[in-house]
């Protein structure tokens, strides 16, 4: 018993360095940092609607009312940590202030430890023009910077689909700071604190719903925390969506706003180009085929893009399934062998 015992652990170890060498970790450069700025290589897709952050149409209740968006490759993306952040991309001497919706899994272009930008098609035509300089970027600078077109506006929450007495999740979204943390406290009790899943929702880490009301408190990536008013448990409905009243107002000093530019003027609920782009393949092309990225059960499906090679990378994404049990754990997900043994999971 014992000899099988110390087999099981042996296994479980090894393939904890195997998930360390495999798994993308935390972003570590400057992007992270309000104010500096980098490079990355660009390409644009069509699909941009249902992205991974779960903002489901961008000009829909949830979405952030604008087309100039990117979905980042999944190390940039950093497990929907960067869902809602704003950067300023410039190239081509124009600029122009995109948010994270979304991540790009393609294997050709997303899938290194570097940066890439997947823009929606407006947002690329804006920034280059395809017809004339082809229809992938190099050395494109972004800066992070508050997203100030939410500004005069309160960060809203949405409740998940299946939002019971027995199970919520809540979707923070139109935050003019990248969100650190957020926390709530139900009826009498103290503040705990929500987990981030990869479909972008903060749910209770030991599970359970919301019985009583309820206050939340928001924390930003640069140290602010917001704690809204109280709130009746009657709000807590699947799709209901909450005004908190509160806003981050603390932005990097000695940062200038930048123009905030709108690439589309209508609001249509499934932009579409009205043509095929008629552009040469680009004069480098990803030096391995996109292959689809492994879908965890409960995360929205990023859905893989085509070859650079007809300058189309493209990003489908579904909106996550309604959990209807606890979450499995990233690590059961990812090791079959910790599934034969309930207990690690």
């Amino acid at each position: 018993m014992s000899s099988i015992l110390i087999f099981i652990i042996t296994i479980l170890y090894l393939a904890s360095g195997l998930e360390a060498q495999n798994y993308y970790p935390p972003y570590p450069g400057p992007p992270y940092s309000y104010g500096s700025q980098d490079s990355a290589s660009g390409t644009f897709y069509l699909a941009y609607q249902n992205g991974n952050c779960g903002y489901k149409d961008l000009f829909g209740a949830l979405g952030p009312k604008t087309d100039s968006i990117v979905a980042v490759n999944t190390y940039f993306f950093n497990n929907t940590n960067q869902c809602g952040v704003c950067y300023n991309a410039t190239i081509n001497n124009k600029s122009l202030v995109v948010i994270v919706t979304d991540q790009c899994p393609d294997s050709g272009w997303c899938n290194k430890n570097s940066s890439h930008f997947d823009l929606a098609k407006p947002a690329f035509d804006y920034l280059q023009n395809q017809a004339t300089q082809g229809g992938t970027m190099n050395n494109l600078v972004f800066k992070k910077v508050p997203c100030y077109q939410f500004a005069s506006t309160p960060i809203n929450v949405s409740f998940k689909d299946g939002t019971s007495q027995y199970y919520f999740a809540i979707l923070a979204f139109n935050h003019t700071i990248g969100l650190a943390n957020v926390e709530i406290k139900i009826g009498g009790g103290g503040f705990t604190q929500l987990s981030r899943t990869s479909y972008n929702y903060w749910l209770p880490i030991n599970g359970g719903g919301i019985g009583d009301d309820f206050v939340l408190r928001f924390t930003s990536n640069l140290g602010e925390v917001l704690t809204t008013s109280s709130f009746s448990k009657s709000l807590v409905v699947a799709g209901n969506i909450v005004n908190t009243g509160v806003q981050f107002s603390k932005f990097p000093s000695g940062l200038p706003p930048p123009v905030i530019t709108t690439t589309t003027t209508s609001n249509p609920s499934t932009p579409t180009p009205t043509s095929k782009p008629s552009t040469p393949t680009p004069t480098s092309t990803p030096t391995q085929t996109p292959t689809q990225t492994p879908t965890p059960t409960q995360t929205p499906k990023p859905t893989q893009t085509p070859t650079p090679t007809n300058n189309n990378p493209s990003s489908s994404n579904q909106p996550s399934p309604t959990p209807t049990t606890k979450p499995v754990s990233e690590y059961c997900r990812q090791h079959w062998f910790a599934n034969l043994f309930s207990i690690f999971c």
